[in-house]
């Protein structure tokens, strides 16, 4: 289940079959929507106004770990645990990018920077922190890092 609140109490509840591992809403003019990231692979985008889901993302092959929007919001980043990273437009199911590579570990947790031009990844190995620019390609930097499980926030 999804819902949303105001003042600390549910005012709304978005039924789904499957478990919610993450939820995200953008801040501009899609006010009225969030998207769902699934344990059954599917990223759902949901209208607050209807109730109804507006659009699944299905193209990972584990359960999606984290939403970050990017871009103003007009598109947003997923991560999961088939250990790759996926770039979406808002409301086209097909990603633009996917970002993976075999020494690639699951990624729990990202955070953009407060300018919007790098995006922090937390992998699962418990040592890396991948910093990357989610338009240009720009290669990783790695650094190691002992923060596993933790909410990033990146300050560049």
């Amino acid at each position: 289940n999804c819902g949303t609140r105001k003042q600390g109490m549910f005012v709304e509840v978005y039924n789904q079959e499957d478990t919610v591992l993450c939820t995200v809403s953008s801040d501009d003019d899609k006010q009225h929507c969030f998207v769902s990231g699934m344990a059954d692979k599917k990223i759902v985008g949901w209208d607050i106004n209807t109730g109804e889901i507006t659009q699944e993302y299905d193209r990972h092959l584990g359960a999606v770990n984290t939403i970050t929007f990017i871009e103003r919001n007009i598109s947003f980043v997923s991560t999961s645990d088939d250990k790759s990273l996926r770039v979406w437009d808002w409301d086209i199911p097909v990603d633009r990018k996917h970002i993976a590579d075999p020494s690639m570990h699951a990624i729990p947790s990202c955070s953009l920077s407060g300018s919007g031009k790098w995006l922090a990844c937390q992998s699962m190995d418990n040592k890396n922190l991948h910093i990357c620019d989610p338009e240009t390609k720009t290669e990783p930097k790695e650094s190691l890092q002992r923060s596993h499980g933790s909410r990033l926030r990146v300050s560049v």
